[in-house]
Order: C-alpha cells, then sequence, then structure tokens
C-alpha cells in the first residue's frame, strides 16, 4: 500500500503520470497501473484525464494526498521511535552503479559493509550510463556512484 500511495503524492505534486515515472525511476505503465490498483482498492476516481497527457485531481485525490502525507510522516516518526526504543537509529545509503560494476564488484564491496554497519540499510540502484541521466540521478536520489 505504501508504494501505491508513493506513486500517487509523486502523480498530484508532478500532475503528469510521464514526469512522475521519471521522477521515482519506474516505467509509465507502472504509474498508470499503481494509480488504477489504488483507485480499484478506494473506489473512487483520483484524476480526471483529458488529452496531451493531461491530468487534474478530483475532490477524492485532494483529500487522500493531504491523508496520505500525514501518512508518510506519520510512519517515519514511527520508524524513529522505534530505532530510540531499539537503541539503534537505522540510516539509509544509496548506491549506484553501471551493470557491470553492480554484477561483480558491488557484491564482493556489500558483504562486509554490511557486517561492518548493521545498522544501515543499503539499497543498490543499476544506473544507465549515459551521463546526464548518471549525474541527474545522482543529484535528486543523493547517492553514491560506482
Amino acid at each position: 500500500m505504501f508504494q501505491l500511495l508513493e506513486t500517487f503524492t509523486t502523480v498530484y505534486e508532478e500532475q503528469n503520470f510521464t514526469k512522475a515515472a521519471k521522477k521515482l525511476y519506474i516505467s509509465q505503465p507502472t504509474i498508470s497501473v499503481h494509480i488504477e490498483k489504488l483507485e480499484r482498492d478506494l473506489g473512487v476516481n483520483l484524476f480526471i484525464r483529458s488529452g496531451n497527457n493531461r491530468i487534474a485531481p478530483t475532490k477524492a485525490a485532494d483529500f487522500l494526498y493531504e491523508k496520505a502525507k500525514q501518512m508518510k510522516n506519520n510512519w517515519s516518526n514511527v520508524l524513529s521511535e522505534l530505532s530510540r526504543l531499539d537503541g539503534t537509529l537505522r540510516k539509509k545509503f544509496k548506491i549506484a552503479a553501471s551493470q557491470t560494476i553492480g554484477d561483480f564488484l558491488l557484491p564482493q564491496i556489500l558483504k562486509p559493509l554490511k557486517i561492518q554497519f548493521p545498522y544501515v540499510d543499503f539499497n543498490f540502484f543499476y544506473l544507465k550510463t549515459q551521463t546526464a541521466f548518471f549525474i541527474q540521478s545522482i543529484c535528486l536520489m543523493r547517492i553514491l556512484a560506482l
């Protein structure tokens, strides 16, 4: 459900499925599937679709967007509190690399890192080697690029 809400909030903010897909690094058809599933699960239409890839949020979308933002904030607070109760504060570390480095070098690097830093969640992403996309990914996602 959280992934669907993340997709929804991004589409709502971008007002465009294609822009949301680029921002989330997933395909535009996946965005459509997520929104359709959320609409089906909730029994409401969230966006009015018109020509030229234009969408407009419905009143249900306006309501859901505010609630989804609150839910994301509450979830962050829950995770922080759980970390404090456990005596640890989990951190996330994103790593991006080309296919070759990701397949051959990262497995050797990640294993000792996970042992040395047990309270860090290491997330790995394959990136296209196109320079502009690579730089944009680094800036938008705050990741380490190898």
